[in-house]
């Protein structure tokens, strides 16, 4: 893949786990178009939570973690 390609984790989801990232790190980190970030007590929606709760996380009323939508918005900047 040419195409940037930003890949984003939350370091609590219990779907895609961090180990999950890590293959991808591991096999892609060193291409230049592509970007690699986690977030610490973000689940999968981006959203605070923990791991151990499951789904029960996405329950509550919540919106996207503002860092980030502004990490994608500077992402979608820098290859516009």
């Amino acid at each position: 893949m040419t195409q940037p390609c930003l890949v984003l984790q939350g370091e609590e989801d219990y779907q895609v786990t961090i180990e999950d990232y890590n293959m991808w790190k591991e096999v892609y980190g060193e291409k230049k178009n592509w970007a690699f970030q986690t977030y610490e007590d973000l689940t999968h929606l981006f959203m605070d939570g923990k791991r151990e709760n499951g789904p029960s996380d996405y329950q509550k009323k919540q919106t996207v973690d503002p860092q980030v939508i502004s990490d994608i918005a500077s992402f979608i900047l820098e290859y516009e």
